[in-house]
């Protein structure tokens, strides 16, 4: 039964990063450095101040995310309760839609440069 077992197992194919620091490891190890050098470049920081401010951004949306979700849900209620108009809730629901839009690309994306 085990012999059956293994012939249907397939192969795996090598793994490129293994197979290119076994063949070639000067090289390798080479780009293994450049990328370093282009992420601590692109990044402009040290890799915990990034973890940093990545957990800021994230905080920061998730927040955002809840009190956005907050004006909808109560909104939508005093509308099912005929309280607010529906005038009044598609312009609550647009204001509201816009600065979400607008505070997660100026949040996200950064401010532009002139």
């Amino acid at each position: 039964m085990d012999q059956i077992e293994k012939k249907d197992e397939k192969p795996k194919p090598p793994d490129l990063i293994e197979s290119l620091a076994t063949h070639f490891p000067k090289e390798t190890g080479e780009l293994m450095s450049a990328i370093k050098e282009v992420m601590l470049t692109w990044t402009g920081s040290r890799p915990e101040q990034v973890k940093a401010e990545i957990q800021l951004e994230s905080r920061v949306s998730i927040g955002f995310m809840i009190l956005m979700g907050l004006v909808f849900v109560v909104t939508g209620f005093l509308a099912w309760q005929k309280v607010l108009g529906s005038d009044t809730v598609a312009f609550i629901f647009g204001t509201a839609f816009g600065s979400l839009v607008t505070f997660l690309y100026k949040f996200l994306m950064g401010e532009e440069k002139e």
